[in-house]
C-alpha cells in the first residue's frame, strides 16, 4: 500500500484474514468459523497521528431479499473489534503492531453493505470518494449517520462519517467480481485494496490492479487440492456446473487443468446464469445426460445454489445413492437456509452428502485466542448502527444448516 498522494504521510495496510478450521475431516460434521484480525502497519509518519480504513463487507443479501445472516453481521463486527483493539493497544489479536504507534494515533473505519452485489460495492466506493469531494465525483447526499449521532454512541466507537476523514486504504470486498471494480476504482486515487475473500487469479494482474492485494489463495491452489481429493476417492470422471461469471469461469478453467495432469476425465464444462433457475434446470439435465456421477458445482451466490439442488433432484442426480457433489469454496458450514425459498426440510435432504473443499491459513492458537476475545467483547465497543449486531451475537458463529 504505497500512498504519495497529498494528505497521506503515512502507509499501512490492514487485513482481515478469516479461516475455517475444521473439527473433523469427515463430510457434513460441524465445523467451528474463525474470524481473525491482523493489523501490518510499516510505516507511521509522526506529524500524522491518525488514520481512517473503510470497511466494504456484505451485511445484507441484495438477492435474496435484503436478508441479513448473522454470519455476516458476525464477519463485520469482528473487523470493528480489531479497530478497538488497535485503539486500546490491546494485541490480543493485532499482535505487537500496535507497539509501533504512536502516543494519540486513532484508527477510525467507515463501513459498508455491498449487499453481497457489484452494483453495491461499487456505489459504497462511489458514496466514499463523494464524500470526500474526490476529483471527478460529485458531493451528493451521504445516506450515513451524521458526527453528532456518532459522537452520542457508547465510549469505543471509532465509525465516522466525516468528509475529512478521508479513506486510506480499503479492507475487502468479498466477491472477486465486486473487487475488480472497486480496486480500479480505488487505485485512480491511489488507495489500496486488500481482500479477505477475492480468489480470481485475473486480480494477480499488476497492471490493471496495481494497488490490490489479498489474504486469501488464489483459486489455482483450491482446484489442484480439489483434483487431489477426488484421485484419493478413486473418482476417475467427472462433470462441472459453473456459473458464468468471472468466478466460475476462472475456476472451471483451473479446475480442467489440474483434474487432467491427476489422470482425472471431465466429461463436461457446463455453464449456467446466476440465479436463473431455467438456466440452471436446463444446465442440470444436461449432467444427467454426460454420464458422469461425480459433479462439481462452481458458483458463490447462495439463489444458484438453491437452483442446482432443485435442478439436480428433479433430474435424478441429488439426494440418492451413487451421485457425488462437491461444492468447491461454497460455504456450506454457513449457509443460511432462510435465503431459500424452497421447503428446508428438502433442501436438507438434498444438501446431504454434498462436500465441500476450502483452504484456509492456520495460525496456532490465534483461533482460540480470537474466539474468547470476540466473544469477551463490549458489545457497546463493538456496536455499529449499520452491522446491528445484537449482543447474543457475539459468539462463534454455527451455521443455519447445522
Amino acid at each position: 500500500g504505497n500512498q504519495n498522494g497529498a494528505g497521506v504521510s503515512w502507509r499501512f495496510e490492514w487485513c482481515i484474514i478469516f479461516m475455517m478450521l475444521r473439527e473433523s475431516l469427515r463430510f457434513m460434521q460441524k465445523s467451528r468459523l474463525y474470524f481473525i484480525c491482523v493489523l501490518y502497519i510499516w510505516h507511521i509518519d509522526a506529524h500524522h497521528v491518525n488514520g481512517t480504513i473503510g470497511i466494504l463487507v456484505p451485511i445484507s443479501v441484495a438477492a435474496a431479499g435484503g436478508i441479513v445472516p448473522l454470519y455476516f453481521q458476525q464477519m463485520a463486527t469482528a473487523a470493528i473489534l480489531a479497530v478497538h483493539h488497535v485503539n486500546t493497544r490491546d494485541r490480543t489479536i493485532v499482535g505487537d503492531a500496535v507497539d509501533s504507534l504512536p502516543p494519540g494515533f486513532i484508527l477510525r473505519y467507515k463501513i459498508a453493505d455491498t449487499q453481497f452485489s457489484i452494483a453495491g460495492g461499487v456505489k459504497a466506493i462511489l458514496d466514499w470518494k463523494a464524500q470526500e469531494g474526490y476529483e471527478g465525483f460529485l458531493i451528493c447526499e451521504s445516506k450515513f449517520r451524521n458526527n453528532s449521532l456518532n459522537q452520542t454512541a457508547s465510549r469505543g466507537y471509532y465509525g465516522t462519517t466525516s468528509p475529512d476523514n478521508k479513506i486510506d486504504a480499503i479492507v475487502g470486498p468479498d466477491l472477486s467480481e465486486i473487487s475488480q471494480a472497486v480496486a480500479v476504482i480505488a487505485g485512480l486515487g491511489g488507495t489500496p485494496v486488500t481482500s479477505y475473500f477475492s480468489v480470481a487469479s485475473s486480480l494477480s494482474d499488476k497492471s490493471k490492479y496495481p494497488f490490490f492485494s489479498r489474504t486469501i489463495p488464489v483459486q489455482t491452489f483450491s482446484m489442484l487440492a480439489l483434483a487431489s481429493v477426488m484421485r484419493t476417492f478413486g473418482w476417475s470422471k467427472c462433470s462441472v456446473l459453473y456459473s458464468d461469471s468471472e468466478y466460475g469461469s476462472s475456476f472451471a478453467s483451473a479446475f480442467q487443468q489440474h483434474a487432467t495432469a491427476a489422470g482425472i476425465t471431465v466429461l463436461l464444462l457446463q455453464k449456467f446464469t446466476d440465479n436463473d433457475n431455467s438456466s440452471l434446470s436446463a444446465a442440470t439435465a444436461s449432467l444427467r445426460d454426460s454420464g458422469a456421477r461425480v459433479f462439481v458445482f462452481l458458483s458463490q451466490w447462495i439463489g444458484s445454489l438453491e437452483g442446482a439442488l432443485l435442478g439436480a433432484h428433479a433430474a435424478g442426480i441429488a439426494g440418492r445413492d451413487g451421485y457425488a457433489w462437491i461444492a468447491g469454496e461454497f460455504n456450506l458450514q454457513n449457509l443460511d437456509l432462510r435465503a431459500m425459498s424452497a421447503p428446508k426440510p428438502l433442501l436438507r435432504q438434498l444438501l446431504f452428502g454434498w462436500l465441500t473443499l476450502r483452504l484456509d491459513a492456520r495460525y496456532g492458537d490465534l483461533g482460540s485466542r480470537f474466539d474468547a476475545a470476540f466473544a469477551a467483547a463490549d458489545p457497546r465497543a463493538v456496536y455499529d448502527p449499520l452491522v446491528r449486531l445484537p449482543p447474543t451475537g457475539l459468539r462463534p458463529p454455527r451455521s443455519a444448516y447445522d
